[in-house]
């Protein structure tokens, strides 16, 4: 059956999790790059909560899209 690849919400997780983390240790590209500005700590945890709400929304549309994907493949 042709359709979405087997362990694609597996991967998804996997970077969701792994981005998330990143975000929390304040690692991510984004962040380091931020940090080097000098930055106080009330700017930091700002930046960390909008990528954080970023990432769960994203997730979310991703999710959708594959779901909706599936069900029309499979109709």
């Amino acid at each position: 059956m042709v359709g979405v690849p087997n362990k694609i919400f597996d991967e998804v997780l996997n970077q969701y999790n792994s981005l998330k983390t990143k975000i929390q240790n304040e690692t991510s590209e984004i962040q380091k790059e931020f940090l080097k500005l000098n930055v106080s700590t009330q700017e930091r945890e700002y930046v960390k909560k909008v990528l954080k709400e970023t990432l769960e929304s994203e997730l979310d549309n991703i999710t959708n899209i594959i779901l909706s994907t599936t069900n029309t493949i499979r109709t």
